[in-house]
Formats: structure tokens, C-alpha cells, sequence
């Protein structure tokens, strides 16, 4: 079993040669945009109390939270990149701890948007296609069951760096805290298994409910 430290062991400082403020710029204004968009839409969806009753509502906040934890580590990232040094901490086993979660949050947070998407898509397919199934089947309490699910399940698989199958780290070229893909072959393999299931199931209800409009 891989001892993560010590593949960790840096003083969290950025030595990529990259135009730091730049590259910080755009970090940030990727975390500004995504935080007001995502944050103003939900405030609109949670204002329209009736439309809690739809499944398609609980899924859509499910995604939207999802994205708001991604819009956080892009705003952390272009700190970090900004001040060319991991700074969220004063001592290094602050700094690994602050780094790990924030890398961990990133990776599992996409990983909750994508299987989202993969259910709104199966939810439409139902709706458009199969709308018998989906008023029997698709109730706001199937909807929550599977978010809790999703959640679950991402966030469970995305601990296996923690268990020496892969590395969480600060990646020093770029100055961003992520998945250290060197010594994460392991786990790369769980995820190519799990995003290849997510995009077939988006891809083969895609055209199904596409022709289901038509």
C-alpha cells in the first residue's frame, strides 16, 4: 500500500514555468462566473417551492450544488496559483490536510455532476419517451434516493487515493492540489470503468429522447 506522505512531501511551492498571474486570472474568473450562475439559479429553483414536487428539481439542485463545490476549488486553485504556494494552512500537515480535501472535493464533486447528468438524461428519456413509466416510477422520493446514491457512491469511490490506490497531492508544475496521476494508476482505471458507464448511459438516451420530441 502506497504511503501517500510521502509522495506529498513538498513545501507546497510552485515551481511550473507558467505566467502565474494569468493562469490565477482565469481560475478565478471561472470560480466567479460558476458561483454566480450556480447560486442564482438556485436561489430562483428553491424560490418556486411547487416545483419541489418534480423529480427533475431535486436532480437539477443536486447538479447545481455539485458544481458550487467545483466553483470553490477553482477559487481556491487561483489563490494558491495567485500566491504561487499552497497557502490555506501554517504548518505542512495543515497545508496536506487543506491540500487532500480540496483535491478530494474536486475529484468527487465532478464525478456527482457527471452521474447527474446521467440520471436528468435517464429522467427525460423516461418523461419523453416512456411517460407512463415515469409517472409510476420517477416520484420526488425516487429522485432524492437516487441523489443520496449518487452522492454516496462518488464520494466512496473517490477515497481509494486515501487507501494507498492512488495519491492525492500538490502538483508543483501547476499549483493546484489534484489527483497525482503518476502514482494513481489504480484508481485511473476505476474512473476511465465509471465515467465510461456515466457517457454510455448519457449517449444512448441522448437520441432516444431526441426522437422522442421530433
Amino acid at each position: 500500500m502506497m504511503d501517500i506522505m510521502s509522495f506529498n512531501s513538498t513545501d507546497f511551492v510552485l515551481t511550473g514555468d507558467i505566467n502565474s498571474p494569468t493562469y490565477a486570472a482565469v481560475l478565478g474568473i471561472e470560480a466567479i462566473i460558476g458561483m454566480i450562475a450556480n447560486v442564482a439559479v438556485l436561489l430562483m429553483t428553491l424560490y418556486q417551492k411547487k416545483s419541489w414536487n418534480q423529480p427533475s428539481t431535486i436532480l437539477f439542485t443536486s447538479l447545481l450544488l455539485s458544481n458550487l463545490i467545483i466553483a470553490l476549488w477553482y477559487l481556491m486553485s487561483s489563490i494558491a496559483v495567485g500566491a504561487e504556494e499552497w497557502i490555506f494552512g501554517s504548518t505542512f500537515e495543515e497545508k496536506n490536510a487543506t491540500c487532500l480535501f480540496n483535491a478530494y472535493l474536486m475529484w468527487s464533486s465532478t464525478m456527482i455532476a457527471t452521474m447527474t447528468l446521467a440520471a436528468i438524461s435517464f429522467d427525460r428519456f423516461l418523461f419523453i419517451v416512456k411517460p407512463h413509466l415515469h409517472r409510476r416510477f420517477m416520484r420526488p422520493r425516487v429522485a432524492l434516493i437516487l441523489v443520496i446514491g449518487v452522492w454516496v457512491m462518488s464520494s466512496l469511490l473517490n477515497t481509494t487515493p486515501f487507501s494507498g490506490f492512488g495519491v492525492y497531492g500538490y502538483f508543483s508544475l501547476n499549483g493546484i492540489c489534484t489527483l497525482l496521476y503518476a502514482y494513481s494508476g489504480l484508481h485511473l482505471v476505476i474512473l476511465v470503468v465509471v465515467y465510461a458507464i456515466i457517457f454510455v448511459i448519457i449517449a444512448s438516451k441522448i437520441p432516444t429522447t431526441s426522437r422522442g420530441i421530433v
